[in-house]
C-alpha cells in the first residue's frame, strides 16, 4: 500500500511495473480518484449522461504532491489512454502561481489541469459530455472513507473499484510529461517517450521541506 503519489520518476515507474508483472500487488492512489461524485457520474446511463469529452481539473497547494490528486481523478473519468502532454503556462499574483497544462487521449478525449502553488484549493472538476457539462467539487471530508472502503472491499474479496497498476502509473507519467514539456518551452511530450534519466520529482527533497514546515501530529 503506497500513499500518493505511487512514484516520481520514469525510471520507478518502469520499477513499478517489473514488480506488478512478477506477480506483485500494489495497491494506493489519490484519494481523490474514488471520490463518492465521481463514482454518481460514472454510474449515470451513458443515454442520460452522454459520452464524456473533456475534462478540466484544478487543485492547490503544491505541484506534483496534491497535483497527482487531479491527475488520478482525470484518470477515473478518462481512462488510461493518454498519448501526450504540453504545457500550457502559468498565472502568478501575489507570489502564487497557477500551471496548466494539456492532455490528448488516444480516443480522442482531452484533459486539462491545472495546480496551484502557495494555496490550497478544492478539488474541482468541470467534465463536458456530449450532451452537457458537470462541474464536480469533490467533499475532502469524505475522499479517505471513499478510498478506504474500497481497499476493505479488496481485502475482503468484495466488488471494488481499484484500478492496475497501469492506471496509477499513467498518471505519474502523465505529470512527468508534463514537467519534460515545461522544461522544453512546451514542446508536445509523448508518455512513451519518457526517459528513465528525464525530468523527475524529488522525492527526498520534498520529504525535507514537508518535515520542515510541518508540526507534530502525533504525541509519543
Amino acid at each position: 500500500m503506497i500513499d500518493k503519489p505511487l512514484v516520481g520518476s520514469e525510471r520507478d515507474c518502469r520499477r513499478v511495473r517489473e514488480l506488478a508483472s512478477q506477480g506483485a500487488v500494489i495497491l494506493g492512489s489519490s484519494s481523490a480518484r474514488y471520490a463518492y461524485e465521481i463514482q454518481e457520474l460514472n454510474r449515470l446511463p451513458v443515454e442520460e449522461r452522454g459520452e464524456l469529452v473533456s475534462v478540466l481539473g484544478t487543485v492547490g497547494v503544491d505541484e506534483f504532491n496534491y497535483g497527482i490528486h487531479i491527475a488520478e481523478a482525470i484518470g477515473r473519468l478518462l481512462g488510461t489512454d493518454a498519448q501526450w502532454v504540453r504545457y500550457l503556462g502559468r498565472g502568478e499574483a501575489g507570489g502564487k502561481y497557477s500551471e496548466s497544462y494539456y492532455v490528448q487521449y488516444a480516443g480522442g478525449q482531452s484533459a486539462v489541469y491545472n495546480t496551484f502553488t502557495g494555496t490550497w484549493q478544492p478539488f474541482v472538476l468541470s467534465v463536458m459530455t456530449t450532451k452537457r457539462t458537470y462541474v464536480l467539487q469533490l467533499d475532502s471530508n469524505r475522499l479517505y472513507e471513499a478510498l478506504m472502503k474500497q481497499v476493505a472491499d479488496y481485502m475482503e474479496e468484495k466488488a471494488n473499484l481499484l484500478v492496475d497498476t497501469q492506471a496509477l502509473v499513467e498518471s505519474v507519467e502523465i505529470m512527468l510529461a508534463g514537467l519534460a514539456s515545461r522544461e522544453n518551452g512546451g514542446k508536445i511530450v509523448r508518455l512513451d517517450e519518457l526517459r528513465e534519466d528525464g525530468p523527475a520529482y524529488n522525492g527526498k527533497q520534498f520529504r525535507k521541506g514537508y518535515a520542515a514546515v510541518s508540526g507534530q501530529m502525533y504525541a509519543l
